[in-house]
């Protein structure tokens, strides 16, 4: 068995020879491009001054004060000087008197009428504008009552002829002439002279005649 094998290994091995080319491969030189050069610009020239250096020791030079020389002539020196400026002379005022004249005024006598005076009250006064009260501030056995009571008010044979409106609050009692649904809003109109007192107003509407129906519940 090892005889065969390395026998085997001696077929399998492989010999490596020189490439002999059977053909002349013609050579030339080839020149290298040529390099790209990028001019740099460059800053401008600075012009270089040469300072005197006087050295490390700093000398004070005394100052020369001259003396003070007249240069006013000799001639006036010794005469006086006149100096002339204009003079300002105000007179005193005199007043003269003189006569009002005699005027007359006339015209003729103005009469102002009485305004009458009319006892009657706006109309904004007579009536109130209400919002509902919502309905999770009214507990369940209030609001059974007052669909109850608007009910019994409305005479209608059914529940199901009815339309509850809203329940509304601090509204004055007794003294409630009309009312009227603006969008959400409720218009009453009160009647004057008559004494109120602050009760919760239930209205509905019957659905046949869309008329409405109010029920006034004591607070």
């Amino acid at each position: 068995m090892i005889r065969r094998a390395a026998a085997r290994r001696e077929r399998d091995e492989l010999e490596v020879v020189e490439p002999e080319l059977q053909f002349d491969v013609a050579l030339r030189d080839v020149m290298p491009p040529l390099p790209e050069l990028v001019a740099a610009s460059l800053a401008p020239a600075v012009a270089v001054h040469e300072l005197y250096d006087d050295g490390d020791d700093v000398a004070v030079v005394e100052p020369d004060i001259w003396e003070t020389v007249d240069v006013v002539p000799v001639a006036l020196a010794e005469a006086p000087f006149t100096i002339r400026g204009p003079s300002v002379r105000i007179d005193r005022a005199q007043v003269r008197s003189m006569a009002l004249l005699d005027t007359t005024c006339a015209a003729p006598q103005a009469e102002i009428e009485l305004p009458p005076v009319l006892r009657a009250r706006p109309a904004a006064v007579e009536v109130m504008r209400r919002r509902p009260t919502p309905p999770g501030a009214v507990s369940q056995a209030a609001l059974r009552e007052h669909l109850l009571a608007l009910f019994r008010a409305s005479r209608c044979s059914s529940p199901a002829e009815l339309q509850l409106v809203g329940i509304f609050d601090r509204v004055p009692g007794g003294a409630i002439g009309s009312v009227a649904v603006d969008d959400r809003d409720l218009l009453i109109r009160l009647v004057p002279g008559r004494r109120s007192r602050p009760t919760r107003l239930v209205v509905g509407r019957v659905r046949a005649t869309e008329q409405l129906v109010t029920v006034e519940i004591s607070a």
